[in-house]
């Protein structure tokens, strides 16, 4: 049921499916790439089994690996490196989303456009916008070198970019 909601656009909360998760005495990482050819996890060269032939990825392992941790996606025979930008959380606040749907959200600047931060030691920008039309949660940009996705909760649309490592 999750697997199909994701696949439509339809998962309210995609953070219950991607990412980093312990299931048991497992650690499992999803990832949906729909135009990967293969997807390995970095830190230990292991390659993700795709679950899904529209695009999903399974890896699991007993010991959970180091964090932030990246992914290898290869596209036929091109490559590129990521962030998987589901391990991070998520970084508009349900207060909020209460807020903005009400009208009430004063400051709502903070929440939406782009501002550079950083999480768990990775440069990011997230981005948000009011777009009630958009239906996606993540969009790939083959040009970039580093994950992009684009969450919807609600009528907020939150876009991230991870753009790299943070030195020192």
């Amino acid at each position: 049921m999750l697997i199909e909601s994701l696949l439509q656009a339809r998962l309210h909360d995609p953070f219950a499916l991607l990412g980093l998760h312990r299931e048991g005495r497992e650690w499992v990482i999803r990832f949906y790439e729909p135009h990967a050819t293969q997807v390995s996890l970095l830190d230990n060269g292991e390659t993700l089994k795709k679950i899904h032939p529209d695009g999903l990825f399974e890896w699991r392992g007993a010991n959970e690996p180091a964090q932030p941790y990246r992914l290898r996606i290869s596209q036929g025979s091109v490559s590129r490196d990521i962030y998987d930008c589901y391990q991070f959380p998520a970084n508009i606040s349900e207060q909020d989303l209460f807020l903005f749907s009400e009208g009430n959200l004063r400051q709502g600047y903070r929440m939406l456009g782009s501002h550079a931060v950083e999480i768990n030691g990775v440069k990011a920008i997230p981005a948000a916008s009011y777009n009630v039309l958009i239906r996606g949660f993540r969009v790939p940009l083959p040009q970039c070198t580093h994950c992009v996705i684009m969450e919807q909760i609600g009528s907020v649309i939150a876009l991230y970019k991870a753009t790299g490592r943070m030195s020192g």
